[in-house]
């Protein structure tokens, strides 16, 4: 546990959770950025992201700047024992217009690798990501799922989100 308490934002109060053989934790975006990267690019290439649009390039410089506006953070769920990065949930805290000037504790994005991905481990980390809003000062947390993964949405239900929109994506040429 350690290592957790060296990535930790400073006083947050939100301490890491150990969970059958696993370790959440909130960390510092740029404390976690490689494993992030590596993660980020499985994910892409499960999800057929770059079949669809092109390569994994994520936005360092965005991300560092929400980073040290204090408005972004990371959940991240570890394999207890090796530390191995096999989840994570990724959220910036801002006010949309659909949210009525409500604090709102937005996900970018949300991956558990699949020899890790269990409903009991997806609920868990979707309750400490609820704690790490709280943290950051959010009254609400939007989070989305792609249609083909309905269990996804199920588990937000049952959590007690409701259905606010549905996206679409049109690349422009």
């Amino acid at each position: 546990m350690a290592e957790a308490a060296a990535t930790l934002p400073p006083d947050t109060g939100l301490q890491p959770v150990e969970y059958k053989g696993f370790v959440l934790g909130l960390e510092r975006p740029s404390t976690c950025w490689l494993e992030l990267i590596a993660l980020g690019a499985r994910e892409w290439e499960e999800v057929g992201d770059n079949e669809k649009l092109g390569e994994f390039a994520p936005d360092f410089q965005t991300s560092f700047k929400h980073e040290l506006a204090g408005c972004m953070g990371v959940v991240t769920l570890r394999r207890l024992g090796s530390w191995e990065l096999v989840g994570y949930f990724v959220g910036v805290l801002g006010s949309p217009l659909k949210t009525k000037g409500k604090k709102v504790l937005n996900e970018v994005g949300v991956y558990i690798v699949e020899e890790a991905r269990t409903p009991w481990l997806a609920r868990k980390l979707l309750d400490y990501v609820e704690d790490a809003a709280r943290v950051f000062g959010a009254d609400a947390l939007i989070v989305s799922h792609r249609p083909e993964h309905s269990r996804v949405g199920k588990l937000y239900q049952r959590a007690g989100f409701t259905p606010l929109s549905v996206d679409y994506i049109k690349t422009l040429e």
